[in-house]
Order: C-alpha cells, then sequence, then structure tokens
C-alpha cells in the first residue's frame, strides 16, 4: 500500500505538465548559433550536392540530434530520479541558469531603453540579479565540494578539453557533411548535440528534473513531446531550403522578428526556470 500510495504521489504532477513542457521546449529550441550552422550545412550542400541531397542531409543531422537530446534527456531523468542529492544540485543549476537568463534579458531591455531614451539608467535591478546568481553559482560549488568532489577543477579542466576536442571533430564533419555525406550530417549532428546546443540547457534541465517526479513511462512521453518541438525550427529550415529561396526568406524574416523579442522571451523563461528551480528545492 505504500508503494502504491508513492506511485500515486509521483503521477500526480503529470496532470498540467503539457503546457510547460512545451513551453520550454520553444524557448530551448531558438537558438540562433545552432540555426546558422545548420542553415550554412544545408545552403552548401544545396550549391554542391542538389536538393534531393541535401533533404538526405537534414534528415540524417535532424534525427541524430533528435535522438541524441533524447538519450540524453532519458538519461539524465533516470539519473536524477535515484539520487536526491543530485535533483537539489540540478535544481540550484536551474536557479542560477534562471537568474541568469533574467538578467540577460533585464540587460538587454536596458541597453535598449537606454539607447531610445538617449541616457544609461541606474541598473540595480541587473545588479541584484547578477549578485544572486553569483551567490547562487557559490552555493553550487559548496555543495561539490560537501559533496566530495573537491577534485572539480582538475574535471572542469579534462571537460574543457573534451569540448574543444568534440568542437573540432564537429567543424571537420560539418565540412565533410557539405560534400553530401549523409553518414557525416549524422555524426554531425550528434556532435552538434553536445556542442553547440547545450548552450540554452536551462530549459531541458528543467524538463528532466520535473519529468524526474514521473514514472518512467509519462516521462519519455513527455520528452518525446519536447524533443520533438525542439527539433521543429530545424525542420521549417530544412523545408524552406529545399523547397526554395521564397520560403527560405520568409524563414529569415521570421528569425529576425524572434530576435527581437529574444530579450523578454529570456525574462519569461528567467522567471519559469527561478519558479521551478525554487519549488524542488523547497520539496
Amino acid at each position: 500500500m505504500v508503494f502504491g500510495a508513492g506511485e500515486i504521489e509521483r503521477k500526480k504532477p503529470a496532470e498540467n505538465l503539457l503546457p510547460l513542457i512545451l513551453a520550454l521546449a520553444a524557448a530551448d529550441s531558438i537558438n540562433p548559433c545552432t540555426f546558422l550552422v545548420f542553415s550554412a550545412l544545408l545552403m552548401t550542400t544545396l550549391a554542391v550536392a542538389g536538393r534531393r541531397k541535401t533533404l538526405e542531409i537534414s534528415t540524417a543531422f535532424i534525427s541524430a540530434v533528435f535522438l541524441c537530446y533524447l538519450l540524453l534527456g532519458l538519461g539524465l531523468i533516470r539519473v536524477i530520479s535515484h539520487l536526491w542529492w543530485l535533483k537539489n544540485l540540478v535544481a540550484l543549476i536551474v536557479v542560477a541558469a534562471g537568474l541568469y537568463e533574467l538578467s540577460k534579458g533585464v540587460r538587454s531591455v536596458k541597453e535598449e531603453t537606454a539607447r531610445l531614451a538617449g541616457k544609461i539608467p541606474q541598473p540595480k535591478l541587473l545588479k541584484w540579479l547578477a549578485g544572486t546568481a553569483r551567490s547562487t553559482m557559490l552555493l553550487v560549488a559548496r555543495t561539490l565540494a560537501k559533496l566530495g568532489l573537491r577534485e572539480l577543477s582538475r574535471v572542469t579542466s579534462g571537460l574543457k578539453s573534451f569540448a574543444k576536442a568534440i568542437e573540432t571533430t564537429t567543424s571537420t564533419l560539418l565540412q565533410r557533411a557539405r560534400g553530401g555525406s549523409v553518414a557525416m550530417a549524422a555524426l554531425a549532428g550528434t556532435a552538434v548535440s553536445f556542442t553547440l546546443l547545450p548552450c540554452s540547457s536551462g530549459p531541458y534541465l528543467a524538463a528532466t528534473l520535473t519529468l524526474s517526479e514521473l514514472s518512467l513511462d509519462r516521462a519519455l512521453l513527455y520528452l518525446v513531446l519536447y524533443n520533438l518541438v525542439f527539433v521543429l525550427p530545424l525542420v521549417v529550415i530544412a523545408a524552406s531550403v529545399v523547397l526554395g529561396e521564397k520560403y527560405l526568406a520568409s524563414v529569415e524574416i521570421f528569425k529576425m522578428r524572434v530576435e527581437t523579442l529574444r530579450k523578454y522571451i529570456d525574462i519569461v523563461v528567467g522567471a519559469v526556470l527561478l519558479v521551478l528551480g525554487l519549488y524542488f528545492l523547497s520539496m
């Protein structure tokens, strides 16, 4: 009976999660770095190998990104659900990410306001957010130290070297994929999943933290939906390149409009991440 009650308790939050998961996925999918790399890859392939090969390249790339991000999310959910201290650590990281997004959005709004008004306003809120973000990251570092990870600097150095090697490999794979190699495109998509894409990983961490409270089958369903939304902009870009310049121009206009709203998106996403992180820390 105790296990049954616990299972019911774990499944309760699933009722109203769909809007939250879709919103986080939509925010995560807006990644200018990835858009630029993917568009350049497809445009070059189109010029060198034609539309059919471009379609094959884009399909391989997007499929690899989808699968890798799905597996990464599933792994995070499994680990977080079994380690309570890691759940708290991830919640702290989500709080820090939320504060960072908030400060970035507020800074952008203040800069635009100053430019339009011809004067520089006093950034009191920005200073508070930046200070709080630093305090949160310090708390994360102290938590890691208490957990016995005092060799974190050495690990971090190793991770940076690994990331640099992956970045170099990604550039090589993208260069070869431009020649029309489907296999290279799939490998490039895999590599990009661990280099360019995680620069907006705050929403994904928040999503996996939320889904770790659910049963595995429900969590997997939400994770699939998340990643379908996540790769949707890449699908639109690929379709636009393959179908013709008229559609590509429309996508470029849409990207420009989204970019103008980016600062407000950052504020909203930051607020959501902050609330979610604090909620899980309070549990």
